[in-house]
């Protein structure tokens, strides 16, 4: 069983008091309800915990109405505010709800009956209301510690919304410089952002688009970007939301890499040529090897001049007998 609504009721009039309670017990038992007739009972209320609920009466003897409400808004802004009168003007119902008030119900016997169901659709707003600050704060601390670059721009090119690793990234001081810039700044070259937004109208989400960027001082990074549109029940784009990386790194690396592969290609193209020259040449000489059994016969000398005529010597005798 959830806990009982904590409702604080402010009114001078002690039978107003019965008269309000009564028309929340028909229909509400689950209810731990605090009077406030005078100012000193408020300002003990006021020093409690935040309650659920607050129904206060317009004509106070002790204080304004419009000054509870902004006292109450100002401790307690998430407390929801019902205010509970005999007679309420058109002028000073608008001026409450400006105020932050979030309903009114007149004390007559037949609008008095709407009481409860105001005090639920009140509580109920407020806890939606709560729930959805709280998603945002959270999205807002995601959004923020997050590794990545995120921005938020208009179609225009204005910044509405950036991260703090987007401005690192970009080479600004603080997310309130890098808002004040134009996202066409931000690229090297002009062309890119306008290749960019038509790649988001074909496809609308791009991922990995790498382009040349500058940073605050003019220097040039390599960045990796994703985005998609935010568009309206028309179609319409609102807003573009993306994500930057800052690639400079790997691209660095890459650039290393193909210069290595690239002297490694040459290397091996310089060996293959070479390589059929030496197979032709050990072609030429080919190692003399004995027949089986026979001894090697000793080399010609050719070119000693002095061989061939002593051969040609010992025949003559031979040729003269």
């Amino acid at each position: 069983m959830s806990d009982p609504w904590r409702v604080l009721l402010i009114d001078d009039n002690p039978d107003d008091r019965v008269f309000v309670r009564r028309a929340l017990a028909r229909e509400l038992d689950a209810l731990e309800v605090q009077e406030a007739g005078d100012a000193e009972a408020l300002a003990r209320a006021l020093e409690a915990e935040p309650f659920d609920l607050v129904i206060t009466d317009y004509a106070l003897g002790f204080t304004d109405g419009f000054i509870v409400l902004d006292t109450l808004k100002s401790k307690w802004p998430e407390c929801p505010v019902i205010l509970c009168t005999g007679t309420l003007s058109e002028e000073i119902a608008v001026k409450a709800l400006r105020k932050g008030l979030d309903d009114y119900v007149l004390k007559d016997p037949q609008r008095i009956m709407r009481l409860p169901a105001a005090v639920r659709g009140a509580i109920d707003h407020a806890r939606q209301r709560a729930a959805a600050r709280a998603a945002e704060r959270r999205y807002e601390a995601l959004f923020q510690g997050a590794p990545v670059g995120l921005v938020r721009s208009r179609p225009d090119g204005r910044m509405l919304a950036a991260n703090a690793a987007a401005a690192r990234i970009w080479g600004y001081p603080d997310i309130v410089a890098l808002l004040s810039v134009n996202a066409r700044e931000l690229y090297a070259d002009p062309e890119d952002r306008p290749r960019l937004v038509a790649m988001i109208e074909h496809s609308e989400v791009v991922q990995d688009f790498e382009v040349h960027a500058r940073r605050g001082d003019g220097t040039l990074i390599w960045v990796s970007l994703g985005a998609r549109a935010e568009k309206d029940a028309g179609g319409q784009v609102l807003h573009y939301e993306w994500s930057v990386a800052d690639i400079t790194e790997r691209k660095r690396l890459e650039s290393e890499l193909r210069q290595a592969q690239k002297l490694e290609g040459g290397r091996r193209d310089r060996a293959r040529l070479q390589q059929p020259a030496h197979r032709h040449y050990g072609a030429e000489l080919p190692r003399t090897r004995a027949a089986p059994g026979r001894p090697c016969a000793p080399p010609a000398h050719r070119s000693d001049p002095d061989h061939g005529r002593t051969r040609r010597g010992a025949h003559a005798p031979a040729a003269r007998l």
